[in-house]
């Protein structure tokens, strides 16, 4: 592990936090996909081929798995995904 790729990391969870304040689809896809890169740099074994193809079949903005490289795909898409459930996030007043 290096600093460099534990950088990459924290730089993605900012990108993802900053795209969720904006309400931005697109840069939410871009940095869950890179969330999902920098662990797959830091953690190996939490990916491989087998679970990219997979992650590849989807037309979406960007995705990343849940847990150590198994169990469910987040993704961010405004198409409707069969077999999924959709999540929508409304902001609530205090």
């Amino acid at each position: 592990m290096t600093v460099e790729r534990v950088k990459r990391l924290g730089q993605a969870g900012d990108a993802c936090w900053e795209a969720i304040l904006a309400k931005d689809i697109c840069r939410l896809g871009q940095a869950l996909t890179a969330t999902h890169r920098a662990w797959g740099e830091i953690l190996p074994l939490t990916t491989n081929a087998q679970i990219e193809a997979e992650l590849e079949r989807y037309k979406c903005y960007g995705r990343i798995t849940s847990g150590c490289g198994g169990g469910y795909i987040i993704m961010a898409t405004d198409q409707e995904v069969a077999n999924s459930l959709r999540i929508k996030v409304r902001r609530r007043q205090c």
